[in-house]
C-alpha cells in the first residue's frame, strides 16, 4: 500500500473510531486531534493525541494506528512507542483510560512492552485497553450495526461513505464583502522536514517525495474540512500554507478553527517525526488574522474562477511572520471587533515590512 492511499485509510479508520466512541460514549464531550500542554523535565511539552473524551468519572485518552507500511512490527512498535509516552505524561492527569485502537494484532514481540505500559498505567490508577482487529469488528458490529468484514480501504469506503471535495463551498458573489476576517497559516518547520526527507530511505525504498504528498494530502484535507465545519472557506493552499475567510457574522470562529488546525499539524509533524533521523522543532501552525474590506473578482463569465483582493491579505500575511509557534498574531481591529473582553491576548507592538509600526495580539496555544 502506497503512503497516499495509506494516509487516506488511516483517515477514514479515525473517522470509524470517531464515530464508535460517539456510541459507546454518548454522554461525553469528544474532542479530536486535542494538543496538551504538559509539564515534562522542568519546561512545557506539547503532545497530541487523537482523541479526548471527558467524562465526569474520569476522561478517556484514545490513540489510533492504521499501519500500511511494512513490516508492520516496525509501524507498531512506534506507534506502542508514542503510547507509552502519552501514558506517562498523561497518567496523574485526571485521565482514567488509555485506549490503543488498531485494525491489526499487537505483535508477539510487543505484548512485554505492552504489559509494562499497562502496569504504569495501574499505578496511577488508569487503566490500558487495547482495541484490536478483532474487538473493533465486534464493537463496530454491536454499537454501529455496520456489517464491516475488514478495514481495508475499500471496506471502510463502503461503510462509511466519505463525502467528495468537489461540492465544497466557494467564495461568494463578485464584489465587495465588509468586515472579512483573513486568516494566514503555515506548518511550523516545514523546510526542515522536507530537507530532512530529502534522501528519506524508508525500509529499502527511496520514496520521500511519495511520504511528502500522502503527509501533506492529509493536512490540505483535514485543515480544509477544519475551516469548512468552522463556517469559513478556502481561498487556496500555497506549499505549507493556507489562505481562509470569515465572511458575514463567523468572524470569531477562527479562533477555534486554527486551534484546530494547530492540532491537525501537531499530529501529523509526530508522524513525520517518526520516520526521519533529524529532530525537528518546532512543530504545528503559526498563524496571521486580519479583519476587513475585501474585493472578490470573478476570472471567468460564468463567475465559477474567483479571486480576492484585499490590503489586508498583506496585512494578515505580516503578521502571521510574527507569530511565534503554535500561536495566531491578530490586528488590532479583529480584536476590537471581536475580543476586547478577553485577556488571553497579549499586547505587541511590531513593524512590519512594507506597512510600518502596529499594535498587534497574540494568543499562544502551546509550545
Amino acid at each position: 500500500m502506497n503512503h497516499r492511499v495509506g494516509q487516506f485509510r488511516a483517515e477514514l479508520f479515525d473517522e470509524l473510531v470517531g464515530r464508535l466512541l460517539k456510541a459507546v460514549y454518548p454522554e461525553a464531550v469528544i474532542m479530536q486531534r486535542y494538543a496538551l500542554r504538559v509539564p515534562h523535565n522542568a519546561r512545557f511539552r506539547s503532545v497530541s493525541i487523537d482523541f479526548r473524551l471527558k467524562l465526569p468519572s474520569g476522561d478517556v485518552i484514545v490513540e489510533t494506528k492504521a499501519p500500511y507500511i511494512e513490516p508492520v512490527v516496525g509501524t507498531m512498535e512506534s506507534a506502542i512507542r508514542r503510547f507509552n509516552t502519552i501514558v506517562e505524561l498523561l497518567a496523574s492527569d485526571r485521565i482514567r483510560t488509555f485506549i490503543l485502537a488498531i485494525p491489526t494484532t499487537v505483535p508477539e514481540s510487543l505484548q512485554g512492552t505492552l504489559r509494562e505500559i499497562q502496569q504504569k498505567a495501574e499505578a496511577q490508577s488508569a487503566v490500558v485497553v487495547v482495541w484490536d482487529e478483532s474487538a473493533l469488528l465486534q464493537l463496530v458490529r454491536q454499537h454501529l450495526a455496520l456489517d464491516l468484514t475488514s478495514f481495508s480501504l475499500d471496506e471502510l469506503k463502503r461503510v462509511l461513505r466519505p463525502a467528495s471535495t468537489v461540492d465544497l463551498v466557494q467564495l461568494p458573489a463578485p464584489g465587495l464583502h465588509n468586515n472579512v476576517v483573513i486568516l494566514m497559516a503555515d506548518f511550523c518547520s516545514f523546510t526542515s522536514f522536507m530537507n530532512a526527507t530529502r534522501n528519506f530511505n524508508a525500509y529499502g525504498k527511496s520514496n520521500g517525495h511519495q511520504y511528502v504528498e500522502s503527509i501533506m494530502g492529509r493536512f490540505y484535507r483535514e485543515t480544509r474540512k477544519a475551516i469548512y465545519d468552522h463556517q469559513g472557506v478556502v481561498d487556496k493552499y500555497i506549499g505549507d500554507g493556507v489562505l481562509a475567510y470569515w465572511f458575514g457574522d463567523n468572524g470569531a470562529n477562527f479562533e477555534l478553527c486554527f486551534k484546530r488546525m494547530m492540532e491537525i499539524a501537531v499530529n501529523l509533524a509526530d508522524e513525520w517525526q517518526d520516520e526521519i533521523d533529524d529532530s525537528v522543532e518546532p512543530t504545528g501552525l503559526r498563524g496571521g488574522c486580519a479583519i476587513g474590506d475585501v474585493l472578490v473578482v470573478a476570472e471567468d463569465s460564468e463567475n465559477f474562477l474567483r479571486h480576492v483582493i484585499s490590503h489586508q491579505i498583506n496585512l494578515a500575511s505580516r503578521l502571521q511572520g510574527e507569530a511565534a509557534p503554535n500561536s495566531v498574531v491578530i490586528s488590532n481591529q479583529l480584536r476590537k471587533r471581536f475580543f476586547t473582553a478577553r485577556d488571553d491576548f497579549e499586547k505587541r507592538r511590531i513593524s512590519l515590512k512594507g506597512i510600518g509600526p502596529v499594535v498587534a495580539w497574540q494568543k499562544t496555544f502551546g509550545t
